[in-house]
């Protein structure tokens, strides 16, 4: 069990060394906050997400901010639904949120829909999230 700990204690301070280094790169070829890419329409936001899901009749349980910074988002919301944990990741850009994906392991399997980044496997909760426009 400590194994794990220590492992996983790692693996956050590697994520925060790298969001760190990455910050000081971003700040000189950083595009402009209104730059956004080929995909379609305004950005989107965390409450835009969740109030599709609520208008869908989905309960949001033990909704709160994760430590969003390790995957270089800029807002998230973690909360439960069934009882497993999700989490809606958001980036400034398009380009941000495609970035994240390729450049870190576990986002590579969320589901992209503009600026944001969903991690849950849930048919209903991923198709909710893909009619957010």
């Amino acid at each position: 069990m400590k194994k794990i700990l220590y492992l996983m204690v790692l693996i956050v301070m590697i994520f925060a060394l790298t969001a760190c280094n990455d910050e000081a790169t971003k700040t000189e070829t950083k595009s402009p906050p209104s730059a956004k890419s080929a995909d379609s329409g305004e950005l989107l936001t965390v409450d835009d997400v969740t109030n599709a899901f609520t208008d869908a009749g989905i309960v949001l349980e033990n909704g709160h901010i994760p430590s969003f910074q390790e995957l270089g988002a800029t807002n998230a919301l973690l909360f439960e639904q069934n009882g497993t944990e999700i989490v809606i990741y958001e980036y400034a850009t398009v380009d941000e949120a495609i970035a994240a994906q390729e450049r870190y392991p576990m986002a590579a399997i969320y589901t992209r829909n503009n600026n944001m980044l969903l991690n849950s496997e849930d048919e209903n909760l991923v198709n909710i999230f893909l009619g957010v426009k």
